[in-house]
């Protein structure tokens, strides 16, 4: 199958190697040409515009940075809908808030062009492996035509709902994950673990009832963090903060404030 990526970040350029490893052709598109370099070196193919992505593809997906993004993608001037859209499938998997695909919809459809979300949850590792889990909101028809290739990208992919339910299920589930990385800054600061033992803290607090994965999987990143580099967190650039703030900063004895390093190594592997 053809398949056009508008948006070649991190997760993007994921789904781009998994979809090129399971045999399909892939173009892509990146507002800044540098950073689709990791594409292209996998094997896609460049598309100079959003048009000529449209035209040839058979499916586009779109994995964008912000609201806005996902507007000026489709609608702007030189957008997706400049291309052949009819009989096309869209599936935007960007995070994004409920509502932003209103206008959206309503115009590819007029042109006979299929549109859902598709929002997931998981890592660049998952989305390297295909193991996601998608949460589809639109039309059951569409969804029916998209639901093979997210197949591919997803171990399990659920239609949630209409246009919107995907979106509230995304942000449902990085709601659970904000509660869990700031109360695991708590935990670290209940047991005043330092950088030098936070190690044997993480991997206990990890194989305890809580049993979370995602423990496991930033543990190095928050360990690095913890002792001053956080290089490796600082590229999951995330768009919104968690309540996390709140805890980097702790009444000393005696008064005034002092930076935990244990929340600190948990928010900077966070982000």
């Amino acid at each position: 199958m053809d398949i056009g990526i508008a948006g070649t970040g991190r997760m993007g350029t994921a789904i781009g190697r998994r979809l090129l490893e399971v045999g399909h052709e892939v173009r892509v598109w990146n507002r800044t040409v540098a950073n689709a370099h990791d594409a292209r070196e996998a094997g896609a193919r460049w598309a100079p515009t959003l048009g000529e992505l449209v035209n040839d593809s058979e499916v586009v997906i779109t994995f964008l940075f912000d609201n806005a993004a996902v507007e000026r993608v489709y609608l702007g001037a030189d957008g997706l809908l400049t291309g052949r859209v009819e009989g096309r499938l869209f599936i935007d998997m960007s995070t994004v808030t409920p509502g932003t695909h209103a206008r959206i919809a309503p115009a590819l459809a007029s042109r006979n062009a299929g549109f859902i979300e598709c929002p997931v949850s998981g890592s660049i590792p998952t989305a390297r492996s295909g193991t996601l889990v998608g949460f589809a909101g639109g039309e059951a028809r569409e969804f029916a035509r998209a639901r093979a290739l997210l197949g591919q990208l997803c171990r399990r992919v659920e239609h949630v709902g209409p246009l919107g339910a995907g979106a509230r299920m995304k942000l449902a589930a990085n709601l659970l994950l904000t509660v869990f990385w700031q109360a695991l800054g708590e935990s670290l600061l209940l047991v005043q673990a330092s950088a030098s033992d936070a190690a044997r803290a993480l991997d206990l607090l990890a194989d305890s009832n809580i049993g979370a994965g995602i423990l496991h999987m930033r543990a190095p990143e928050i360990l690095a963090a913890m002792n001053g580099d956080a290089s490796g967190a600082a590229r999951r650039r995330r768009r919104g903060r968690c309540g996390l703030s709140r805890v980097l900063d702790r009444p000393a004895k005696g008064g005034g404030q002092r930076r935990s390093a244990a929340c600190h190594g948990v928010v900077m592997a966070w982000r």
